[in-house]
């Protein structure tokens, strides 16, 4: 059975119960010393493993980024282009051209776009569209002194605070 075969719950499970004999025979005291040994091991495996993980995370999302800014140069390129085109066409009076390979035709949409210059602080409510969101870092603030209103006191907490691994 190699290392990658036994689970590192299994190895603490079995140090567990080891640990918990009170007279540990010499013979008992070498097992005892392979599976922390392999414990070890593994530990050292999954913290490789960590790493590796989080390296190409890392390169993900450059890479990600990187593609997204591809992706918003070609669309700025595409909208220029058809720009372009549409431009000369209608320099040419056409409303339509048909080349070797496509027709192309200047339509206009079936929805009309609706654009407002007003600051957003005068547009009537009615207009607008709410999205409340709660700011955690005041109800936090104002838990730790006791001044929430009763309708939050019931159903308020602070969750305990987290624990996590770290790898250097």
């Amino acid at each position: 059975m190699s290392n990658n075969d036994i689970s590192l719950k299994s190895l603490d499970e079995a140090l567990t119960e080891f640990k918990e004999l009170e007279d540990i025979p010499e013979d008992l005291a070498e097992v005892l010393d392979a599976i922390e040994c392999q414990r070890i091991n593994k530990i050292d495996a999954i913290a490789y493993a960590i790493n590796t993980l989080k390296y190409w995370v890392e390169i993900r999302e450059t890479e990600s980024k990187r593609l997204a800014e591809l992706a918003k140069q070609d669309k700025a390129k595409l909208d220029w282009l058809k720009d372009y085109l549409k431009d000369s066409m209608e320099r040419n009076g056409e409303a339509s051209l048909k080349t070797k390979n496509f027709n192309i035709a200047i339509r206009t949409a079936s929805v009309q776009a609706i654009e407002c210059d007003l600051p957003i602080e005068e547009v009537p409510e009615k207009y607008l569209r709410l999205n409340p969101q709660l700011n955690k870092t005041l109800l936090k603030e104002d838990f730790k002194a006791g001044k929430l209103p009763p309708v939050l006191k019931e159903k308020t907490w602070l969750k305990p605070k987290t624990t996590y691994v770290a790898i250097q």
